[in-house]
C-alpha cells in the first residue's frame, strides 16, 4: 500500500541508521510492527491491578 508521510528527517534516519535497515519500507515496517507490539503489551498488562 503506498503511502505518502510527513517524517522528520532527523528521526527518520536515525531510525534507519540504528536499526540498520537496507529501505525505507523496512525501517517504517519495523516501526509499526514496534509500536504495535508494545500496545498490545501495554493492553496485556491492564488485566492485572498494581499491587
Amino acid at each position: 500500500m503506498a503511502t505518502n508521510l510527513e517524517i522528520s528527517s532527523a528521526l527518520f534516519n536515525e531510525a534507519v541508521e540504528l536499526g540498520k535497515h537496507r529501505s525505507k519500507s523496512a525501517a517504517i515496517e519495523a516501526a509499526l510492527n514496534y509500536f504495535s507490539r508494545s500496545l498490545v503489551t501495554t493492553a496485556s498488562t491492564s488485566f492485572f491491578p498494581k499491587e
